[in-house]
């Protein structure tokens, strides 16, 4: 008999996500998704990083195209599926805005300064910045030059009333949306507070 097949194709591209953050050891190294046609069938998949010039990918109910993109950049994909009456996907599926990031964030400590004696409270300050993806999150921590890992400091101002006396590394962590790390060190010194001076005549 002879089957009428007027309805489209669909394909979704399930990773990468729309909007998502993506660095070198995260991204998932194909454009990958599902596709389905109810009546004559699927016949093929393709994947465009223009919707001008496709490329065939490998499978149809479930497929894949690898692919990694060359340079740091905010990307979109796309994905057609074609049925075995020839009906071709209209619109085509899309996910878009997708960053990959493989580039570490930038920073610079603005407060205390370097080789600074610090006693009682201080306030810490970092200037954190990143072209692409943006900076997700700084995180503060300290250790005595004695110590072999560091400890988080809760807020932005450090009291070091509790602390041992001497020299200290204090450090940003800082973190862009893709995952990228940089680490900004600064050498401080912890010095006791005094609290009062007896005058001697």
């Amino acid at each position: 008999g002879i089957t009428l097949d007027q309805s489209l194709p669909t394909s979704t591209i399930i990773s990468p996500v729309m909007g998502g953050f993506y660095k070198a050891s995260t991204w998932p190294g194909s454009i990958s998704g599902t596709a389905a046609d109810t009546i004559s069938g699927l016949n093929k998949v393709e994947v465009s990083t223009d919707s001008a010039t496709w490329n065939l990918a490998t499978g149809t109910s479930t497929w894949s195209y690898a692919l990694t993109p060359s340079t740091d950049g905010t990307y979109s994909y796309y994905s057609k599926a074609t049925d075995n009456a020839t009906n071709l996907q209209s619109p085509v599926a899309s996910v878009t805005s997708v960053v990959y990031d493989t580039t570490n964030p930038t920073g610079s400590w603005n407060s205390p300064a370097d080789n600074v004696t610090i006693s009682g409270s201080t306030t810490l300050d970092v200037t954190a910045a990143d072209s692409l993806s943006g900076v997700a999150s700084v995180k503060f921590q300290h250790k005595i030059s004695t110590a072999t890992s560091f400890t988080d400091i809760a807020t932005g101002t450090w009291d070091t009333t509790p602390l041992a006396l001497g020299q200290y590394t204090i450090r940003a962590v800082i973190t862009d949306k893709s995952g990228n790390v940089t680490n900004v060190d600064r050498t401080i010194y912890v010095a006791a507070v005094i609290t009062s001076i007896s005058n001697f005549t």
